[in-house]
């Protein structure tokens, strides 16, 4: 199977900032899994299905304005978040970082 540079590149960003999530719960004595759960449940973020959310659910994610949500609906369906970043232009591994606690894909 071979894959694409643009796949391979979003791939390896999707592990670079797992691994640093990892690396900084594992600093902090926590789990990563708490540590996302504990975020999102202590902000007033509610949980958005990526690939049926309206213009304005997805505005209220962090980091996403008019354009970037505007984008998110044109490029659907994502399967998961690598599909995501290499579909929308504007999502790269920070904001996925950021959103990631918030976005369904279910």
């Amino acid at each position: 199977m071979a894959l694409n540079k643009k796949t391979l590149i979003m791939g390896l960003a999707t592990l670079a900032t797992m691994g640093a999530l990892f690396t900084a719960s594992a600093a902090s004595g926590t789990s990563t899994t708490n540590t996302t759960k504990t975020v999102a449940a202590s902000s007033k973020v509610a949980l958005v299905h990526i690939n049926s959310a309206t213009l304005q659910q997805l505005e209220k994610l962090p980091g996403i304005g008019k354009t970037l949500a505007e984008s998110i609906i044109k490029a659907r369906p994502f399967k998961n978040g690598t599909e995501l970043m290499s579909k929308v232009h504007g999502i790269g591994p920070k904001l996925w970082a950021k959103i990631r606690p918030y976005v369904s894909f279910k």
